[in-house]
């Protein structure tokens, strides 16, 4: 079984979408961050993506505690979208006629 954190079965607007696993491991130059993806996840961040205008935005959060594979990290598909123009009404109406000029 893999050790990525189950989503919940419906993706609503706002509900966690986990993908991959990570560790940091020492390097000569440097740390070296490992990331893995199963196949399925990456046809989340393909389905994502596709929702997107062909971007997807991971974070890469830390565990509380290793896995029992030493995994450090995970990854969380970032599920918020801007607000487009023009979906939101006028929040401060002014009143032309109150105005002191």
């Amino acid at each position: 079984m893999s050790e990525t954190k189950s989503e919940t079965k419906n993706e609503k607007k706002g509900d966690k979408i986990y993908v991959g696993n990570a560790k940091i491991r020492k390097g000569t130059y440097g740390d070296i961050v490992k990331y893995l993806l199963s196949a399925e996840d990456v046809a989340k961040i393909v389905k994502r993506s596709s929702e997107n205008d062909g971007w997807c935005a991971i974070d890469i959060c830390e565990r509380k505690q290793p896995s029992d594979k030493g995994y450090t990290h995970y990854g969380m598909i970032d599920t918020w979208k801007p607000e487009r123009k023009g979906d939101k009404g006028n929040t401060n109406p002014v009143d032309d006629d109150n105005l002191p000029f």
